[in-house]
């Protein structure tokens, strides 16, 4: 995981880029209300993803 985009203190990670990643994860729901500000680069808004790791 490329730590540049991960935020420790909100348990974040946004990435726009457009090269694919080589680890699987499994999506299991949306959060309408986490705040875009909360990632360590600001999203172009509200709302995450939540994951569980593999």
């Amino acid at each position: 995981m490329d730590l540049s985009y991960f935020d420790p203190d909100n348990n974040s990670y946004y990435y726009s880029g457009q090269d694919f990643l080589n680890h699987l994860v499994a999506i299991v729901g949306w959060d309408d209300s986490f705040d875009r500000n909360k990632l360590y680069l600001a999203a172009p808004g509200d709302g995450a993803f939540i994951v569980k790791n593999s």
